[in-house]
């Protein structure tokens, strides 16, 4: 999925699919540097990370959701 907001501004976001119910995600990138964006239960969690590309960002993601299963 594609957002622009202009030339030298442009963010992108991607809806990360097959969470646990209840659970939603997006990487976005904003200013060029990508992030999580999550939703539990209807909460909204402060954006997180600081990442490179939208695979480092989806990897960190992928990390946080396997620490909360052990």
């Amino acid at each position: 999925m594609y957002s622009g907001v202009g030339q030298d501004q442009r963010v992108f976001r991607y809806a990360v699919r097959r969470l646990a119910e209840g659970e939603s995600a997006w990487i976005t990138k904003s200013h060029g540097r990508w992030n999580i964006l999550r939703t539990k239960d209807g909460v909204r969690e402060d954006p997180k990370g600081s990442h490179k590309s939208a695979e480092d960002a989806l990897m960190a993601l992928q990390d946080e959701i396997q620490s909360t299963l052990s």
